[in-house]
């Protein structure tokens, strides 16, 4: 993410001096389970329980992982009408991970996302991953859940990285 900022420009979103990279402080809570994530979504109230992270993209102008706020807004919005024309899930992805862009992409305020379900969950800056992976069930795709690497060589073939940027 930052040096795709520095190429383009941009003030990087990431001290990567610092010994805390991604540290989130929950004051005063412990990150929420599932349904307390989705019930805080639906009532407007979920910046509450994550103050540190809103005003850290507030403060770049540079690509970053996005907050689960902004995650679960986009799956909001969008129309899952017709799931399969849109995502890769245990239904129809062979068991396997697909290219970017080979399902029709969802759209949401006259913009077009591919991948936004299915495929693979997407990290958040809060280490939660949102968007269920090509091996959840239909009516897992929107459950948030926690991702916590067990270790920095592992790797996962069910989660992924989306970059934003802030537009101001």
């Amino acid at each position: 993410a930052n040096r795709l900022s520095e190429k383009h420009g941009f003030k990087p979103a990431y001290d990567l001096s610092g010994t805390e990279f991604f540290k989130i402080t929950w004051d005063p809570e412990p990150p929420l389970t599932s349904a307390e994530i989705l019930s805080a979504a639906a009532q407007g109230s979920l910046y509450a329980h994550s103050t540190a992270t809103f005003l850290k993209i507030n403060a770049t102008d540079g690509y970053r992982l996005p907050s689960l706020e902004e995650l679960l807004y986009l799956h909001r919005v969008a129309d899952t009408a017709e799931l399969q024309t849109h995502a890769w899930f245990n239904l129809n992805s062979a068991q396997t991970t697909h290219a970017v862009a080979e399902k029709k992409p969802i759209s949401v305020e006259g913009n077009g996302f591919f991948d936004v379900y299915g495929n693979v969950g997407e990290w958040t800056i809060e280490r939660y991953s949102v968007g269920g992976s090509w091996n959840s069930a239909p009516e897992e795709i929107l459950q948030p859940t926690t991702f916590e690497p067990r270790s920095e060589a592992e790797k996962y073939d069910t989660v992924g990285l989306r970059l934003v940027r802030t537009l101001k």
